[in-house]
């Protein structure tokens, strides 16, 4: 259940059951797996900054961000699927997110996607793409056909609906959004930034990078 919930949410007068221990241990190591992949991913040292930014004068900043960060560079892309539609997709695996000043990993078993209009994307104008991360809490119970029951002790290797066990807290994804810089709601966590320059009378440039400035794709209108 380590990959499922991220959190255990211990109740006073209730007894610790060994599963219990032994999940807080698998979401420790899985949680320092995912950190120590995805340092490697990020800290990646360029010949030039232009390797990684496609943009002389945007710094590369080696690491990770507060924010919705993917494991792999690769797990967001984005494409022009009409003459004036750009998509964004946030592709299936894990991805770092904060919620209440704790920041895990937690797993997107679906994509999420994003169609914008590049028409309404104003020429010079910063936005930025994310989710709001949702929090949900799931008590033991004693009904079978409750999500919760087998929550229960399980230590025998059989549910036990009368020994109660902690609760568990999950973290889950909103619909993927852009906001420009300035009209950003509250809880909401960026993944990736956009602008689009004009290069030519008429022609526009969408530069899509992540917030260290990796990026992702120029996309030309």
């Amino acid at each position: 259940m380590s990959e499922k919930y991220s959190l255990l949410a211990f109740k006073p007068g209730v007894a610790l059951q060994s599963s219990e221990l032994n999940e807080i241990q698998d979401n420790f190591y899985i949680q320092q797996t995912f950190n120590i992949t995805a340092l490697n991913n990020w800290f990646k040292i360029p010949p030039s900054d232009i390797s990684l930014t496609g943009y002389i004068d945007d710094k590369y900043s080696p690491g990770m961000w507060h924010g919705v960060v993917p494991l792999f560079p690769l797990q967001l892309r984005t494409d022009l699927i009409s003459t004036n539609t750009i998509q964004v997709v946030l592709s299936v695996g894990w991805y770092r997110v904060a919620i209440t000043g704790i920041q895990k990993w937690i797993y997107i078993g679906s994509e999420r996607l994003l169609s914008l209009s590049t028409s309404n994307i104003l020429v010079n104008t910063d936005y930025v793409v994310g989710v709001t991360v949702k929090s949900r809490i799931i008590e033991a119970s004693q009904n079978p056909t409750d999500e919760g029951y087998e929550l229960n002790d399980n230590s025998l290797g059989l549910i036990s609906s009368w020994t109660d066990g902690a609760s568990r807290i999950t973290m889950s994804m909103d619909l993927i959004q852009a906001f420009t810089t300035e009209t950003i709601p509250e809880n909401y966590q960026i993944l990736c930034k956009m602008r689009k320059g004009e290069t030519s009378p008429g022609s526009f440039t969408i530069k899509i990078q992540y917030p260290n400035n990796y990026l992702i794709k120029n996309i030309n209108t």
